[in-house]
């Protein structure tokens, strides 16, 4: 992601919190993208434009798979790059 001057970070909700959560935010010079994910399924997922400060894309969703959780790794990308990208999920070996 750095070649499109785009950052990642991650972050988990505090030890104790009510309804942990994880999030995820992707961010450029136009367009800011975040996806949050809370144990229960619970998802939101938002991206505005840095210069307008508009939303362009704010959604709930409820994930329940890992099917469900690409999509939505799918959609915070392709958002935020303006283009289709595929995020890959890859499982450890059981």
């Amino acid at each position: 992601m750095a070649g499109h001057g785009t950052t990642l970070e991650l972050e988990g909700s505090s030890v104790g919190y009510p309804k942990p959560m994880v999030a995820l935010t992707l961010e450029n010079d136009e367009r800011i993208g975040q996806l949050v994910l809370w144990e229960t399924g619970e998802a939101e997922l938002s991206v505005i434009d840095v210069e307008s400060e508009q939303d362009l894309l704010v959604e709930s969703r409820d994930v329940q798979s890992l099917f469900g959780l690409q999509e939505g790794l799918d959609a915070l990308v392709s958002a935020v790059l303006g283009q289709e990208k595929r995020f890959a999920i890859e499982l450890p070996d059981a």
